[in-house]
């Protein structure tokens, strides 16, 4: 055991001296995510996770299954994992591509300067048709390489959804991200009883608020069709709001629900033949009964491939909601999109997702209290808390915040660390003190 822990303080040492830590992207609940940079300007992303302080669990299940997923996935379109680095206090450190704009961003961004009318060259009222084809059969080729290999992401919403912007061969390169609620399915499908929620409200699949335990790859499909509305009308479809119970993990969501009734119409066997066995099958009784009206609200032509797109991802039945593979085929990605969303795209984006300042490399061992230790379903839409900086006994310098800027480091060295506990200091002081006068005067005696 020592000697795993002294390959992993020396493999932490390593990455301290190879990259330069430029600032915190996000941050979380769980930990945060920061922007680190190599002698060659390349940037990573670094994740970073809090383990919890004083206790025996290990590593939370949910790290243990995006780690685990994430280094066997290999695809252009699927975030990848270069390397796992284990801090000397016991943090993860999950070293990843670095994209500097997700999608949530995009879209808010959007939103903000089309009201400001204030950008050169401006912003069309909607994003680019060629853009908008490029993310989404990007995210769906990701999609279909999960599904091939028996991976249900669980979570797809716009913030998971990466897109690089830096100038090389993969710019404009739409990745999938965030595996911490991505599970393995099989043949034939088993109850999965022990999860709570999955994937955001917003993005929910009806046979999931309906009370469904057997997870397929259609509920994935479901939220690609809820991210194609608000590419295109860039606000979401179905905006519930999230009913939450302390000791329910599974509340029921009526108010989710009547918001995917209220644009597709209320559900009926005949279209949808096992929803009479769905657990909440009851509740439909208790809904207004709704006609379909998706094409009025998503201003597509009846007849348009965009349009026939939408209503198959968004199909009720599980069972015959388009798969990813045959999305991908579909008439509306004809001619084949660009592997780069931004190729046609004149506009250039500033830095939607900047990095916030410089901290140290060594992390906090510990959330504050009252927070979980890992991972909340989606720490992007969280408010960001901030986090004290951690403070260091005047024996120990704090660790340089730019281990390859020499003129930073003897700035931070010259700077007093700072200490929380100021009657804990001076009784250090006081006890360094005592045992520095004890070791003076046996000293003396051994001389005599």
């Amino acid at each position: 055991m020592n000697n795993l822990r002294a390959k992993s303080e020396q493999h932490f040492e390593t990455f301290n001296r190879k990259y330069k830590n430029l600032g915190v992207v996000g941050k979380g609940a769980y930990g945060s995510v920061s922007c680190y940079e190599d002698k060659s300007r390349k940037k990573v992303a670094v994740k970073q996770f809090f383990m919890r302080s004083g206790k025996d669990d290990g590593i939370p299940i949910t790290l243990c299954r995006e780690i685990n997923l994430l280094r066997e996935l290999e695809h252009e379109n699927i975030l990848k994992v270069q390397d796992i680095v284990i801090s000397t206090d016991g943090s993860f450190n999950m070293i990843c591509d670095f994209c500097k704009i997700d999608l949530e961003k995009l879209l808010t961004y959007h939103k903000s300067q089309i009201r400001a009318h204030n950008t050169s060259p401006p912003l069309p009222s909607k994003l680019d048709d060629h853009m908008i084809r490029s993310i989404l059969y990007q995210i769906l080729k990701g999609i279909h390489y999960l599904h091939s290999k028996w991976v249900i992401h669980r979570d797809l919403k716009p913030s998971n959804i990466l897109i690089n912007d830096v100038d090389g061969a993969d710019r404009g390169c739409v990745k999938v991200a965030d595996f911490g609620l991505a599970r393995i399915f099989k043949a034939p499908l088993r109850k999965l009883v022990d999860d709570g929620p999955v994937v955001t409200i917003w993005y929910r699949s009806p046979e999931l608020l309906l009370g469904s335990k057997h997870y397929t790859p259609a509920l994935d499909i479901w939220s690609i069709g809820c991210i194609m509305y608000e590419l295109y009308e860039l606000k979401p479809l179905f905006k519930g709001e999230e009913v939450k119970q302390g000791n329910n993990p599974n509340p029921f969501q009526k108010d989710q629900l009547d918001k995917i009734f209220q644009v597709l119409g209320t559900p009926t066997v005949d279209q949808w033949p096992s929803l009479s066995s769905l657990p909440e099958f009851k509740q439909l009784s208790n809904f207004t009964k709704y006609e379909n009206k998706l094409e009025a609200e998503s201003h597509f032509s009846k007849d348009s491939p965009e349009y026939d797109l939408l209503k198959r991802l968004l199909e009720y039945d599980p069972s015959k909601r388009i798969t990813a593979k045959e999305a991908l085929q579909h008439p509306y990605f004809n001619p084949k999109p660009s592997s780069n969303c931004f190729e046609q795209h004149r506009y250039i984006y500033p830095e939607i997702r900047p990095v916030l300042h410089p901290t140290p490399n060594v992390m906090r061992p510990h959330p504050p209290q009252n927070q979980p230790s890992y991972p909340h379903p989606n720490p992007h839409s969280l408010p960001q808390p901030q986090y004290p900086q951690p403070s260091y006994p005047p024996s120990q310098p704090q660790p340089s915040m730019n281990p390859m800027n020499p003129s930073s480091n003897s700035a931070n060295q010259n700077q007093k660390p700072v200490i929380n506990n100021s009657s804990g200091s001076s009784s250090n002081k006081r006890k360094k003190k005592d045992e520095s006068s004890k070791m003076s005067s046996s000293s003396k005696k051994k001389k005599q």
